[in-house]
C-alpha cells in the first residue's frame, strides 16, 4: 500500500519505527499483487493450521524496537526511577518527547549506557538507585528549594494496592500466610503504580472507611502475638497506644496524639476491643501510614 498526500503524491508504506533502520522487505511492483502460496512458510512436517511464514513483518518491527533500541533503555531507565523516586528524570514517565526534556539528562544518558552495557541488568540498575545519595534524603524540603525535579528531597508517594495490603497484613497479624484475595481487592481498587496526582479520592475515602474487607482484615487481628489483642495484654492504655505507635509507625506517639487516643478508649472501656479496631483502622488509613516518606 502506498500513502497519498493533500497534494496528490504518494509514498511507499515502508516498515520503520522511530529511531530505528527500515526493515528490508521484498515488495511486489506497483502493478503486482503479492500472492499467498505455501514457499512464503516454513515446512515444519507438521499439518497444524496455524502456518509460520518465513518472513514475519510483525516479527521484524518487534525487533527493531526492542533490539538495541536507543529509546528502550531509556524509558525503561526512566520508568524504574520514577517508581523509586516519586517523579521520573523525564516527567511525566510516560511522555518522552522534545516537550519534556529530562531534568537532568546526563544522569539519564549514564544510567541507559550503563543498563545497556550490563545487558538490561535490572538488579544492578534498582541496587545503583537505591544506594544513591538521592534516593537516601528524607522528605524535609530544603529552605528555597521548590523545584521537585532537583531531587533535592525525598518525594512523598503512595503505597501501590499491593503494598498496602501487605503492608496492613504485616502491621496486623504475627503470622501472614498468603491472601490473595485481600491482596487483588487492594489492587483493584488502588490500580495505579505511578499515579499522576496523590490526592485520596472519594472512592478512595469510602472503599477504606466501609468496605467489609477492610474491617474483617482489621478484625482477623485476634491471635495472642497479633497486634491488637498484644496490645489489650498492655496494664495501661498509655502502654497500649505507644505499643501500636511502636508497631504501625515505628516511632513513638507524641504527647498529644498519645492523650488523644487514649481519652478515646478511656470513653470506649465496655468496648474495649471495637475501640482499638477503631484506633488501629484509623493509623492504617492515616496519611503516614499510605505514604512512603
Amino acid at each position: 500500500s502506498e500513502f497519498a498526500d493533500l497534494f496528490g503524491d504518494s509514498t511507499p508504506n515502508l516498515l520503520t519505527f522511530l529511531d530505528a533502520d527500515q526493515v528490508a522487505e521484498d515488495r511486489p511492483g506497483k502493478e503486482e499483487k503479492q500472492v499467498d502460496s505455501d514457499d512464503l512458510y516454513l515446512n515444519t512436517g507438521t499439518s497444524e493450521a496455524i502456518r509460520i511464514p518465513k518472513f514475519s513483518r510483525r516479527e521484524k518491527f518487534v525487533t527493531a524496537v526492542v533490539q538495541n533500541h536507543p529509546r528502550v533503555a531509556k524509558a525503561l531507565v526512566n520508568r524504574v526511577w520514577a517508581i523509586l523516586m516519586g517523579r521520573g528524570i523525564v516527567h511525566p514517565h510516560d511522555e518522552m518527547d522534545s516537550t519534556h526534556p529530562p531534568s537532568h539528562p546526563e544522569l539519564l544518558d549514564w544510567l541507559s549506557e550503563d543498563f545497556v552495557g550490563s545487558g538490561y541488568d535490572l538488579r544492578r540498575l534498582i541496587r545503583g538507585i537505591v544506594m544513591s545519595d538521592a534516593y537516601q534524603l528524607n522528605s524535609l524540603r530544603p529552605p528555597n528549594v521548590k523545584d521537585p525535579a532537583s531531587f533535592a528531597w525525598y518525594l512523598e508517594r503512595p503505597l501501590t494496592g499491593e503494598q498496602l495490603a501487605r503492608s496492613m497484613r504485616i502491621v496486623l497479624l504475627a503470622t501472614r500466610p498468603e491472601n490473595q484475595s485481600v491482596v487483588g481487592l487492594f489492587r483493584q481498587k488502588f490500580p495505579d503504580v505511578l499515579p499522576s496526582d496523590h490526592v485520596t479520592g472519594i472512592k478512595d475515602a469510602l472503599f477504606l472507611s466501609n468496605h467489609a474487607e477492610v474491617q474483617r482484615l482489621i478484625e482477623s487481628s485476634n491471635g495472642p502475638e497479633d497486634l491488637i489483642p498484644k496490645a489489650l495484654a498492655l496494664t495501661s492504655p498509655e502502654e497500649q497506644i505507644d505499643s501500636l505507635f511502636e508497631r504501625v509507625f515505628m516511632r513513638a506517639a507524641d504527647p498529644d496524639e498519645r492523650a488523644t487516643m487514649v481519652a478515646y478508649l478511656d470513653a470506649r472501656e465496655e468496648e474495649r476491643v471495637q475501640a482499638m479496631q477503631q484506633v488501629v483502622w484509623s493509623m492504617l488509613t492515616s496519611a503516614e501510614f499510605r505514604f512512603n516518606h
